[in-house]
């Protein structure tokens, strides 16, 4: 099975788990997680999700805003952190390496990101994925809503 495939599956549960009623709050919902997972780890622009749809970008953030509470843009650095950290659990890559497979143009970007989003470094997070999945480790850290 392609690890894209798999990363399908595993950032649709991902995104249920964290956002159980988002597909209750628009149509267009589902069309954009399904966009964003499909395409995954390709850049998507806020524009060009919105020209897909035939909407304003500005009614696609209200959407997402709606639906997620958060802005697009961090629906898709969300969703890259926490593949990262399936992949820092799951195989043996370093830093380094799962940048590039998540297309990142730097590996400080992969860096930030997960700063951002669970305010602590790669090297800290391997220590706790050696001890609880990525899911728990998300869960733990992330103070998003």
């Amino acid at each position: 099975m392609s690890r894209y495939i798999l990363a399908y599956e595993i950032l649709l549960e991902f995104i249920l788990g964290l956002f159980p009623h988002c597909f209750s709050k628009s149509p267009h919902t589902r069309i954009i997680v399904d966009h964003l997972i499909r395409n995954f780890p390709a850049r998507i622009a806020c524009y060009d999700m919105a020209a897909m749809l035939c909407i304003s970008n500005r009614w696609l953030q209200k959407i997402c805003a709606a639906s997620f509470q958060i802005t697009f843009t961090r629906l898709k650095r969300i969703l890259r952190v926490y593949y990262a950290l399936e992949l820092f659990s799951g195989t043996n890559l370093d830093k380094y390496e799962i940048a590039k497979e998540l297309h990142y143009s730097e590996w400080t970007n992969l860096l930030r990101d997960v700063r951002l989003e669970l305010n602590v470094c790669v090297d800290e997070l391997r220590h706790l994925l050696d001890c609880f999945s990525p899911q728990e480790v998300f869960n733990q850290l992330w103070k998003g809503l």
